[in-house]
């Protein structure tokens, strides 16, 4: 069904905000309250993700929301056609009486959250977050930490901290992460010594015109987890180092143990840069990534100031919006019970942030899971059987 939220709890906007939600159905054993799954982007869908979270069905009563902005929800945020602009859309949604572009942003999502859970009936929760969902329920706990009973992180984006301009730090952290999985196994060491050095030669051969490809590709399948085959990956760099330039085509290849990743539902773009203008690139700066060029190996470094670049000139369409102030880019310390879980291969939300979150929490519990990319909740039945151990106990 749907329900709906004030646009804005801080004007008098006279508009609401219609937000999809689902519940699962749950089992016997779902006596450790209601759990709120929050999707991550900014801007993909959370209803179409059953395959992820109906793991928790038989632990917690499993509720699924889309945020503002995203599939279904009010504001449609997504372009009427495919010839209509960025500009055109602004138009059409902000004219005489429109909506205000400033409500799209995590205090009103987290608030959002809230009167959900307060209509469903659930004066007490379970949060779930993964990717920027993990920023949002940072928020969730901070506006009312008495509601939530627990929470899990998953894919850690830092509140307190820069994430997109320091990118290229975490593109690096993930490649020694693998190297040095690939010392640690004796088989794999003696086809691929200093993996890692490999792949930088094998990249800086490509640049300056297919080197960025390459390294998406392989950092694409690094975060698929278990969606891809994250254990080819020194196999297929080996062999396109040696010119079989036609195996790099095997690091798209999905190929999962039971079956494909059914639909997300289309992911709003229009959200995502929206969400980064208003809460993210204001507190960060190019300057970080030009202090890496010096730090981290040719050309990944120049990939990941690339990357960082990315962000800004992506949204440079909503460059007008308000920045949300400073206090929201504050650690949130109170002693919620917290898991925080990353992958070690996450490239995305590397392992050094979700650290960086977890000292701040003095009721926090920290699980690295090895050979896990972005979300570990994809990784397989073990993340998700530690969550419900969590939401147990």
């Amino acid at each position: 069904g749907y329900v709906h939220v004030p646009a804005s709890r801080v004007t008098n906007d006279a508009h609401s905000y219609r937000l999809p939600v689902v519940q699962l159905a749950s089992g016997p054993g779902a006596t450790n309250g209601a759990m709120i799954y929050l999707s991550g982007g900014p801007g993909s869908s959370a209803i179409n993700q059953p395959y992820v979270f109906r793991a928790f069905t038989n632990t917690v009563r499993v509720i699924a929301m889309n945020q503002r902005g995203t599939y279904l929800s009010q504001p449609g945020l997504f372009p009427i056609s495919d010839e209509e602009t960025t500009e055109e859309l602004q138009v059409r949604l902000g004219g005489p009486g429109g909506m205000d572009f400033n409500t799209i942003n995590t205090r009103e999502n987290a608030a959002d959250v809230h009167d959900v859970m307060t209509v469903l009936g659930n004066p007490t929760f379970n949060v779930w977050g993964t990717s920027y969902g993990t920023m949002l329920s940072q928020e969730v706990i901070r506006q009312h930490p008495e509601r939530i009973r627990a929470a899990v992180l998953d894919g850690v984006v830092k509140l307190d901290e820069p994430q997109w301009t320091v990118m290229a730090q975490g593109f690096y952290d993930a490649v020694i992460a693998m190297t040095n999985d690939v010392g640690r196994d004796a088989d794999a060491n003696r086809w691929y010594p200093d993996f890692g050095g490999m792949l930088m030669d094998f990249a800086a051969e490509l640049y300056p015109d297919d080197y960025s490809d390459f390294f998406s590709s392989v950092f694409h399948q690094m975060n698929l987890s278990r969606w891809g085959r994250v254990e080819d990956v020194p196999g297929v760099v080996w062999r396109a180092a040696r010119g079989e330039l036609a195996a790099i085509a095997g690091l798209s290849a999905i190929n999962p143990p039971v079956e494909n990743p059914p639909p997300d539902g289309p992911m709003s773009g229009n959200m995502y840069a929206m969400m980064i203008r208003h809460d993210m690139l204001p507190f960060e700066s190019m300057t970080n990534a030009a202090a890496l060029l010096d730090t981290i190996p040719f050309p990944l470094n120049e990939h990941g100031y690339a990357y960082s670049q990315d962000q800004y000139d992506g949204s440079e369409d909503w460059d007008f919006i308000t920045p949300v102030d400073a206090s929201f880019r504050t650690a949130v310390t109170n002693d919620v019970p917290v898991l925080v879980l990353n992958g070690s291969y996450d490239t995305q939300t590397p392992p050094r942030g979700a650290r960086h979150v977890a000292t701040n929490l003095p009721h926090a519990y920290y699980v690295e899971l090895p050979y896990i990319g972005h979300v570990v909740l994809f990784g397989g039945d073990v993340p998700a059987q530690i969550g419900c151990d969590f939401f147990a106990n």
